[in-house]
């Protein structure tokens, strides 16, 4: 059983505000869902893992 801070974050947000979170294995699963969603949504994500942020993104999407 993987314990939370095994696992890898990976946080995605809207207009700066945390809308979901998932964890994953390890860093690369983390980094692939975020590169899915950052593509996909065009919102800001970030992985992090051992309480750093080891990927980021911002989202692009500026048309508010």
């Amino acid at each position: 059983m993987y314990w939370r801070t095994e696992l890898t974050k990976v946080e995605i947000f809207k207009d700066n505000e945390w809308i979901i979170y998932s964890w994953h294995k390890n860093s690369e699963n983390g980094i692939i869902n975020a590169e899915v969603v950052h593509k996909s949504r065009k919102l800001d994500t970030r992985v992090i893992e051992d309480g750093k942020i080891i990927w980021a993104k911002e989202g692009g999407n500026k048309d508010a």
